[in-house]
């Protein structure tokens, strides 16, 4: 690909025997944005419009959210026909192209507006260092196209906003919003990404944990961090039963693909005590009779505060294979009787004593008892919040069950992780855990 890629560039410099005005071309995009011109002529509809090219339904989406809110018009398409017959129809002041695999067919619809002398700017999408963006650029150049320099994706929203202002596309800026869980919930904002658990001996996958993120048209992608700020006890309940019905919606598609995993999900008691878990699981959950079940993540200080309520919801989600995980263990001096009531799949470690717990001796006994304390009950140890290969060492010579973390991977969106799993062997847990179903055998390889 690289030596075809090559031989394109080469091609190029014997054509451009006349110098070519790349004014703009170099420069970041964040940096220097190319100079404005006159707005174009609105079409029947009062607005200007913006034709995105980009295979990736989401991502032009994402991309068409924010432009619309600046008060132009968007069309995307996901193939360069479809692109290419718009044209005779509408002329749009700029192109959104993105520039993926070897460009076919970016350079496909280089040619369709080549041949239909487009004057608009063409805005060029995908990683700076791609070779193939810069056959696409010079191949636009060569059409006498206005190229814009390109931009990396993911998009920066911002960049976008001043991206459309220098082009004088910026009609009606909407003032960005506080990226609120409850505004996110209300709008259909949230996704459900998934974070592999690691068997630290065998080093497969044994497990999943399912994470929130909020996709929003302004900000981007956003983490906890920041759409969890503010949020109420009613919006953290609401966001559970999401996560629960996208997490079993998750499992039964990885089950018809004869992955069996447990699936793990944070919420809060209340969330607990109040939704239908039993009847989520019945109408959503896996029907295979080698889905291991799934785990409910309650921090060690809620389930303290609510031990009632918690061991009376804990018996009913038993029956339907439904296990509690006790998160961030080690802090709120969990009795360890109540343990032995409790149906606890797993105990995971606080990721306050896991970061260096291979250096500091304190961090280190404190692990080493948490371990030795689930194993004592029947339950998996896990660490969470492994980043270094030292923390990861010293954590399965103590003889820590599972692990989780950077260090094995970032959470990421449901089919990313089903290729992922596709590829590598996943190992079920080291012991059944009460209240769980045996998981079959004790190694499985989806190849």
């Amino acid at each position: 690909m690289f030596k075809e890629i090559r031989s394109l560039l080469d091609l190029l410099d014997e054509l451009d025997t006349e110098p070519v005005d790349a004014s703009g071309v170099e420069a970041p995009a964040a940096v220097d944005l190319p100079q404005s011109v006159s707005a174009p002529a609105p079409a029947e509809s009062g607005k200007p419009a913006a034709f995105i090219v980009d295979a990736d339904e989401k991502s032009g989406r994402t991309l068409a959210a924010i432009i619309d809110r600046s008060g132009v018009e968007t069309q995307h398409f996901t193939q360069s026909t479809a692109f290419a017959e718009s044209l005779t129809q509408r002329k749009p002041a700029i192109v959104f192209l993105d520039v993926a695999g070897q460009g076919d067919a970016a350079i496909d619809a280089l040619f369709a507006m080549g041949g239909r002398n487009f004057g608009g700017a063409v805005q060029l999408m995908g990683a700076e260092s791609m070779a193939v963006v810069e056959v696409v650029k010079r191949m636009g150049l060569r059409h006498s196209l206005r190229m814009l320099p390109a931009l990396p994706k993911p998009l920066d929203t911002r960049i976008i906003r001043q991206l459309l202002k220098a082009q004088n596309l910026d009609f009606s800026p909407v003032p960005l919003s506080t990226g609120s869980l409850d505004e996110a919930l209300a709008n259909n904002w949230v996704e459900f990404w998934y974070q592999p658990k690691i068997d630290l001996g065998k080093k497969q996958i044994a497990g999943v944990e399912t994470f929130a993120r909020v996709r929003h048209p302004e900000l981007g992608t956003l983490p906890p961090g920041v759409f969890m700020q503010g949020a109420t006890e009613a919006d953290l309940v609401h966001l559970a039963q999401r996560a629960l019905t996208s997490a079993l919606a998750a499992a039964s598609n990885f089950s018809r693909l004869g992955i069996n995993l447990r699936l793990a999900v944070n919420l809060p008691v209340r969330a607990l005590i109040d939704l239908p878990i039993a009847t989520l699981v019945r109408e959503f959950g896996p029907k295979h009779v080698r889905w291991p079940g799934l785990l409910l993540d309650v921090t060690e200080e809620q389930v303290v505060d609510n031990l009632d309520r918690v061991h009376a919801a804990s018996q009913e989600l038993a029956a339907c294979n439904v296990a509690l995980a006790v998160d961030d263990f080690g802090r709120a001096k969990l009795p360890p009787s109540k343990l032995r009531e409790l149906p606890f799949a797993e105990l995971k470690l606080d990721r306050a004593f896991v970061n260096g717990c291979a250096e500091d001796l304190a961090r280190s006994t404190i692990c080493r008892s948490v371990i030795d304390l689930a194993h004592h009950f029947d339950c998996i140890a896990v660490a969470v919040g492994i980043e270094r290969v030292a923390d990861m060492r010293a954590l399965a010579a103590m003889g820590c069950d599972l692990g989780q973390g950077f260090l094995f991977g970032q959470p990421v969106p449901e089919e990313e992780l089903v290729s992922i799993l596709l590829k590598r062997a996943v190992a079920p847990d080291r012991r059944a855990p009460r209240g769980i179903v045996e998981s079959g055998p004790k190694r499985a390889r989806w190849n």
